[in-house]
């Protein structure tokens, strides 16, 4: 790999980082928010929260991912699942107003994000020394130019010539259930919501509009998701059984990951028409004292 591309992958991180469309995307839901949206605003605002974290976090660790990053890489997809089953359960919106049921939709996001950390930290293999983790150490020193001897996450399930079938268990079943797990709720519940408005005939023509546009935009989140995070580390976990050279999916996905919380806060401007419209008409205020060439003719 060469240190342009390497240094070019560090550029887009910082472009990423410091692109603060998520603090932009959390004046609109404060500012612009209106009452059609209903305590849906609340979810975004969770949401939004939620990305900047994340965007803190990836700054911090910066061309590491860490146990504590992969594990907070579920929540704002489980905040999503959540965001799904919002929108299904319109008829028991109540239910959100309940602080035992917020208290338990917490404990999922929570369990959610300490179970990645639990995998990655029981799983890997960093501590030991082998041959792969002493290969990983200088390999990180070449490119980054930093030595860390312990504290890997690395699944070394080919230990000399002795497989570790726990370990390849792990990740055969493991990482992948966990992402079918995550993305499953957020396809069953698009599809019953989209089902529910379209045979409704309670809602009305605006309703119906407003209600497709919403699950749109959620389906969208849920793609850039997949996109950008699920499907590069299912790439990863799952090609490193088949002794494929994946050293350039490697460096391409801790860079490739930090668009994710920059495009989920576009889709959720773009496609929201109060926050669309408020925020282009923000953009094209004029200055105060300012008069345009037909006010002054």
């Amino acid at each position: 790999m060469s240190s342009s591309f390497l240094l070019s992958l560090e550029y887009l991180e910082i472009i990423n980082a410091v692109i603060g469309l998520n603090f932009l995307l959390l004046y609109a839901i404060v500012r612009f928010s209106g009452s059609h949206l209903g305590t849906y605003k609340y979810l975004l605002l969770i949401f939004t929260l939620s990305n900047i974290c994340l965007v803190i976090l990836h700054t911090a660790v910066h061309l590491r991912v860490t146990a504590m990053f992969v594990g907070f890489q579920s929540v704002p997809f489980t905040l999503l699942c959540i965001h799904f089953l919002y929108q299904f359960w319109s008829h028991r919106i109540v239910l959100f107003s309940s602080k035992s049921f917020l208290f338990f939709l917490a404990a999922v996001v929570v369990s959610g994000m300490m179970t990645w950390y639990l995998v990655s930290c029981c799983g890997g293999s960093g501590e030991l020394d082998s041959a792969g983790r002493r290969a990983l150490v200088d390999e990180y020193e070449r490119k980054y130019g930093e030595r860390i001897e312990n504290a890997w996450i690395m699944f070394d399930y080919g230990r000399g010539s002795e497989l570790d079938y726990t370990l390849i268990v792990l990740l055969v079943f493991g990482l992948n259930a966990l992402m079918i797990a995550s993305l499953l709720p957020a396809t069953v519940f698009a599809f019953l919501t989209y089902r529910h408005i379209r045979r409704s005939v309670r809602l009305s023509p605006t309703v119906k509009e407003l209600q497709t546009r919403l699950l749109a935009g959620m389906c969208a989140q849920a793609a850039i998701h997949f996109i950008f995070v699920y499907a590069p580390y299912l790439l990863l976990s799952n090609l490193t059984l088949l002794n494929v050279n994946i050293t350039i999916f490697h460096d391409a996905t801790v860079p490739l990951s930090t668009f994710f919380p920059v495009m989920d806060a576009a889709v959720i401007m773009v496609l929201v028409t109060d926050y669309r419209r408020r925020l282009v008409r923000l953009m094209q205020r004029k200055r105060p004292g300012a008069r345009s060439m037909n006010e002054r003719k």
